[in-house]
């Protein structure tokens, strides 16, 4: 069986016309955030444009993203109800701060049995899973506006661009400019 997420119309109509089994092509529910929206657009667009010579590396960006938004979903769907629903929670309105026991009283649970219960679902902490989310979504706005780094910076709630560049490095491995540039050449 094959599987797509749900996409743009226009990334809709190009696999159409790609995919063997014409207009009937299977969907999977994947849940929409910007981060996924704005990759979406990045790929219909990179489609749209691409010269025959560049087709297969954007097709093949496109496979990967929808393989990741299948394993995304797939791992979701095993979470319990309340750990789903803080993780959504936690990925959402990335540039406010977050309590944590917060979350865990909005999901019904003590601070501590919701961390461990947490932490032991989705292999790591809350905290870890919102800050992955915010790098996350940096990386996608990094790769595919031109915002200026401190904008970024402030969108995603931090204290100032040093410490966005900072924590950006420690998790992805090269600062946000870096990132930038090896996605542009």
């Amino acid at each position: 069986m094959y599987y797509f997420a749900a996409v743009p119309a226009a990334v809709h109509e190009l696999l159409r016309l790609a995919y063997p089994g014409g207009a009937d092509l299977p969907a999977r529910q994947v849940g929409l955030d910007q981060v996924i929206i704005d990759r979406w657009e990045h790929l219909a667009d990179a489609l749209e444009e691409a010269s025959a010579s560049d087709l297969m590396q954007v097709m093949i960006q496109l496979l990967s993203h929808i393989a990741d938004l299948h394993r995304r979903a797939e791992r979701a769907m095993q979470y319990p109800s309340s750990i789903r629903r803080a993780c959504d929670f936690l990925s959402r309105d990335l540039q406010s701060k977050v309590s944590m026991p917060v979350v865990a009283r909005k999901v019904g649970m003590g601070y501590s049995a919701f961390r461990k219960k947490f932490e032991e679902v989705v292999g790591m902490s809350p905290g870890a899973l919102r800050i992955r989310a915010r790098i996350e979504h940096a990386r996608e706005l990094l790769v595919n506006t031109e915002e200026p780094l401190g904008a970024i910076a402030e969108r995603l709630g931090y204290f100032d661009q040093y410490a966005f560049s900072a924590q950006f490095k420690r998790f992805m491995g090269i600062p946000p400019s870096r990132m930038r540039k090896l996605n542009r050449a």
